[in-house]
């Protein structure tokens, strides 16, 4: 009997150290877990993902428009077409009809008259240029055109139909070779007339 509870003891020891034993083995297997380092993000990073990058495409820049502010603008300006919201031209008879043969003269102080087709005044005003923006003022209203260049203005109506307007060129020239015209032809005759009596006096006194 003594015997047999030795040997019941060993067992149960054995199985305790056994237990131990597993115990113990389980808690490290925890442990290294619990050491073990993350992957950081910038590993993550680095490691290839099979995808191309791709460049963002660059911003495009607006162009700026044309500055006219210094641009003297100082003239007598025409209507020389109208286009309406179907980017047709209106006809001459039209334009009459809807009193679009005026003019407009702009001082080189800053004030504009309006004229009609036989050129007596109808208004007055002031503008001014800020790049390619011409802006007209007249009793609180306020009328705006585009500067195309500096001969063409564009003005933009309520019915989205466009005033064209160009600057009138004075033929100065012109009036000077008319004036200059007579002067030369009086010279060539006073030549000729000088040829003609130099001939008679050779002649008369052979």
């Amino acid at each position: 009997m003594q015997q047999e509870g030795t040997d019941m003891k060993r067992i149960a020891l054995a199985i305790l150290i056994a237990l131990l034993l597993v115990c113990g083995a389980c808690a490290g297997e925890e442990a290294a877990q619990q050491t073990l380092p993350e992957p950081t993000t910038e590993a993550a990073a680095a490691a290839p993902t099979g995808a191309p990058t791709k460049t963002p495409a660059p911003t495009p820049t607006p162009t700026p428009p044309p500055d006219f502010s210094g641009t003297d603008l100082s003239g007598v300006w025409v209507v020389s077409a109208v286009i309406d919201s179907m980017g047709e031209t209106v006809s001459e008879t039209q334009l009459q009809a809807l009193g679009a043969d005026f003019s407009m003269e702009l001082l080189a102080g800053g004030s504009y008259f309006v004229y009609d087709e036989v050129g007596a005044a109808l208004g007055q005003g002031t503008y001014e240029v800020e790049l390619n923006v011409l802006t007209l003022t007249a009793a609180g209203a306020t009328t705006i055109y585009e500067i195309q260049d500096e001969g063409t203005l564009h003005c933009t109506n309520a019915d989205q139909s466009i005033t064209v307007m160009n600057k009138r060129v004075e033929a100065v020239d012109d009036e000077n070779d008319d004036e200059s015209a007579p002067a030369d032809d009086e010279a060539a005759e006073d030549e000729s007339t000088e040829d003609e009596t130099a001939d008679s006096e050779t002649t008369s006194n052979v």
